[in-house]
């Protein structure tokens, strides 16, 4: 048995399939209040409500996502989600190898996109390609 009060949740798929609302869910129903927080790169983006995506500053959104993940890790939070595309192996293992050193239960989660939205962040059809072929090849299904 794992302290179910020590959980990362890892969601990953392409670009717009709903990872953020997911987290958001996942965060509201864990029944510890204060002890949950979402990581996210797109909330670098966000400027006083409206999302303004620069592509030049993805590795620093991304690189502040992970300072946060292991800010909020070694603190103890008790559930912490991770929503970002995480399409690469390499991805993944930085998460999954941290939350093993500071002794938490990890979970990959592949959100699958079902719904039929608009691409709220305009991501080109060939980058959603490219990010849904990663996927698949990073998945280790057993």
């Amino acid at each position: 048995m794992f302290d179910s009060k020590k959980v990362v949740i890892l969601l990953r798929s392409c670009s717009n399939a709903g990872k953020s609302t997911l987290a958001e869910y996942l965060e509201s129903i864990y029944p510890y209040e204060n002890l949950s927080f979402v990581c996210c790169a797109d909330d670098y983006f966000y400027n006083n409500g409206v999302y303004q995506f620069d592509a030049s500053r993805l590795g620093f959104a991304h690189n502040e996502c992970r300072r946060k993940y292991l800010q909020y890790l070694q603190d103890g939070v008790g559930l912490v989600i991770v929503a970002n595309t995480n399409t690469r192996t390499s991805d993944v293992n930085f998460y999954q190898e941290w939350a093993k050193e500071l002794e938490y239960k990890f979970f990959s989660l592949v959100v699958e996109k079902r719904h039929e939205n608009l691409n709220d962040h305009r991501v080109p059809e060939e980058t959603l390609q490219k990010q849904e072929g990663q996927i698949r090849g990073s998945l280790k299904l057993r």
